[in-house]
């Protein structure tokens, strides 16, 4: 399914572009909602906590925080490099 406008008609979308190969990772993309879209930057520490610096309201950047992480525990726990791209959507 394609995306059809720059804004989803809810939720958010999130499209991250791993900037480093090597840890700590750093992610940089936007976030679109509705009715905004933000750019931001998301740091993974190296005891793995995720970090989000964009100016958006707290519950959504803790949205955006546990959704990141859920994506870099899975490719670690694997025993994968987190991915070059995250790119989701939630309602």
């Amino acid at each position: 399914m394609s995306i059809i406008g720059p804004h989803p008609t809810s939720g958010f979308r999130l499209d991250l572009l791993r900037e480093t190969d090597l840890s700590p990772w750093r992610y940089s993309g936007q976030l679109v909602t509705p009715l905004l879209q933000v750019p931001l930057t998301v740091d993974i520490e190296a005891n793995g906590d995720v970090v989000i610096a964009a100016e958006i309201e707290a519950t959504l950047a803790e949205r955006v925080r546990l959704l990141v992480r859920q994506v870099i525990k899975h490719a670690l726990s694997e025993g994968q490099t987190p991915p070059r791209r995250i790119q989701r959507w939630r309602p």
